[in-house]
């Protein structure tokens, strides 16, 4: 199976911008991981994506305080998995 990662830096992102898609994506076999860098206001979130035929991912970054290099080393790991 082919995976697919989507990377948002908050979690309304990947729903209004790539939501279709992910499901278009989703529907032809893709594993999707959608993953949120920021974990504010995030009520919903792993529903909608579920919904959408994704998984679901979120660090704990804040709003305007996302550390790339951290942010970086984090992806990194789940893409090892």
């Amino acid at each position: 199976m082919e995976k697919i990662l989507v990377i948002a830096s908050h979690v309304d992102d990947p729903i209004i911008g790539m939501g279709g898609t992910i499901a278009v994506l989703h529907n032809k076999g893709y594993e999707i991981l959608v993953i949120s860098a920021c974990n504010d206001r995030s009520s919903g979130y792993e529903d909608a994506i579920e919904y959408l035929g994704g998984k679901s991912l979120k660090f704990d970054f804040s709003y305007g305080r996302i550390n790339l290099d951290n942010l970086k080393t984090a992806v990194e790991n789940e893409i090892k998995k």
